[in-house]
């Protein structure tokens, strides 16, 4: 097979160069006075390997979604079977030449897409005893049940208990289970699985579910500062005020500073085929947050104002539950349809209403309702430091009292359940067929 001649060694920038062969794209990388080549095709969506950064294990990272390839080997770390092609490259003097045949192929077995073993269970001679891979339930019998009674899983993910202790670690073991209501959610998981979309780690997603308490009240602030008014006194006033007046309700409070949320990787689509739920993304700590947002009855939303829009952590969390309208492209129904969120803003600039109207579009593309006179907001004097600001609403008699007015807005309209009296039909950007047309 004769060799190419693709590039000088001083063409190279930042050791990598681009070649494109009969329209075969190869990143070729100078490492340590060597080079190596492999596909610039990156296994996941596509993106362009030789634009990548690498990391100090020696693996070039995708810009796109960060996935990871030696260029030496074209392997993704870990002992992971996946892997682009390489091919073999040939030094003489400065000039670089390439075997324009793989040296070795593409491997494509992401694990999000390794299937479980989805089968109907195997009726039993004897009663034997069974376990959900979901809800760790136990049942006894011939044949599990078809429906598990806890979390809504399907028999095929009730197996009999040796074969479902792989399963589980001892620690997966004591952690307890709660009853799942969220029917769309369960039925979008189950189909997927059946389709053989997700793999374990997925179906270990649909277990955080069950291990997730109900949420009365989910509180989430977006300020990045302990003092600011966001952190240091709406968000623990709306929790202080939920305990005094219904201390039977449950409240979480998720302060975003304390969460790694990476930026969302964009992979839109109308169809349910790139971007899903829950994200492709499951390396930061969304996978810990969607759970809370999917079982929350209500939810409350405080974001200082910056530059006259909302804390720049709040907008990158926001933009990633784009993926929770995906549920309704598979099941014709989504379980946030008709529960209320209230808006609570604070800040030295001019634009409160047009930030929380920012905030309620996204829940509104998921089919929040926001709660009747749900939005408190309060302005700071612009002669004010943080410090002081804090210490003055503290004393703000009026700002407190509109707001203890909102908060028993967004609970009473939740006491409501409209989520359960109507039927809701999901429409939006990602639900219609049509091609697009630039005007």
């Amino acid at each position: 097979m004769p060799l190419i001649r693709v590039c000088s060694k001083k063409d190279f920038v930042n050791g990598r160069f681009l070649v494109n062969i009969e329209n075969k794209e190869i990143a070729v990388f100078e490492i340590k006075g060597k080079y190596h080549a492999i596909s610039n095709t990156c296994l996941h969506m596509g993106g362009p390997l030789v634009e990548g950064e690498m990391d100090e294990e020696g693996f070039v990272a995708c810009p796109w979604h960060k996935y990871r390839f030696d260029p030496k080997t074209g392997k993704s770390p870990g002992g992971s079977p996946d892997a682009v092609e390489t091919y073999d490259v040939t030094v003489k003097g400065d000039d670089i030449f390439l075997l324009t045949e793989p040296k070795t192929e593409r491997s494509f077995e992401f694990e999000e897409f390794t299937p479980i073993k989805w089968e109907t269970p195997s009726s039993q001679k004897a009663p034997d005893d069974w376990k959900c891979l979901i809800c760790k339930d136990e049942y006894k019998g011939k044949l599990p049940p078809k429906v598990c009674s806890k979390c809504m899983a399907p028999w095929e993910l009730i197996k009999l208990k040796e074969e479902a202790s792989a399963f589980f670690t001892e620690e997966d073991l004591k952690v307890p289970t709660y009853n799942i209501e969220e029917k769309h959610t369960v039925e979008y998981l189950k189909k997927s699985l059946e389709n053989k979309e997700f793999s374990e780690r997925r179906l270990k997603f649909w277990r955080s579910l069950a291990e997730q308490p109900p949420i009365d009240v989910l509180v989430i602030s977006g300020s990045a500062h302990p003092q600011h008014i966001v952190s240091g006194f709406v968000a623990p006033e709306i929790i202080k005020r939920v305990k005094e007046t219904n201390p039977k309700l449950n409240v979480e409070w998720v302060d975003l500073v304390k969460y790694k949320i990476e930026h969302n990787w964009a992979c839109y689509s109308l169809a349910d085929d790139w971007c899903r739920f829950p994200c492709n993304n499951m390396e930061d700590d969304m996978v810990k947050l969607y759970p809370k947002i999917i079982r929350a009855k209500s939810i409350m939303v405080c974001t200082p104002i910056n530059w006259e829009g909302m804390n720049s952590r709040l907008k990158v969390f926001l933009d990633r539950l784009t993926n929770i309208q995906d549920i309704p492209l598979k099941v014709g129904g989504i379980d946030c349809a008709g529960k209320p969120v209230g808006v609570f803003v604070n800040g030295h600039e001019d634009g409160a209403y047009k930030v929380a109207w920012d905030v309620f579009v996204h829940f509104q593309n998921m089919g929040y309702v926001l709660a009747p006179f749900g939005i408190w907001y309060n302005l700071s004097s612009l002669s004010t430091n943080t410090n002081e600001d804090l210490n003055s609403i503290r004393k703000n008699e009026l700002a407190i009292s509109r707001m203890h007015k909102v908060i028993d807005n967004v609970i009473e309209f939740m006491k409501l359940k409209v989520n359960e009296q109507l039927k809701l039909q999901p429409e939006g950007e990602k639900l219609r067929k049509v091609n697009y047309v630039a005007m």
